[in-house]
């Protein structure tokens, strides 16, 4: 998953990496409260990345972190909110 967060600048950073390497392919979305998340399905485990791509952008993508922290995709809920 990629997480943008426009608050810490995401918006920004995302439009100058788009800029230099090309558009992201089409995925699923969903709009958090400062940002967006971009869902991509990976044929391995690929490293988290947070502060290491850009202001504002990083990626989740260990298995155990994503089932953990990201496994429901907006409109679903959970007894956890």
């Amino acid at each position: 998953m990629l997480d943008r967060d426009d608050d810490d600048g995401g918006a920004e950073t995302l439009a100058r990496l788009v800029e230099q390497h090309g558009p992201l392919p089409p995925t699923l979305t969903s709009e958090t409260a400062d940002g967006v998340h971009y869902y991509f399905a990976a044929d391995r485990d690929l490293p988290n990345t947070a502060g290491k791509i850009g202001t504002g952008i990083d990626t989740r993508a260990a298995a155990a972190t994503c089932s953990r922290l990201h496994r429901y995709i907006p409109p679903a809920s959970s007894t956890a909110g």
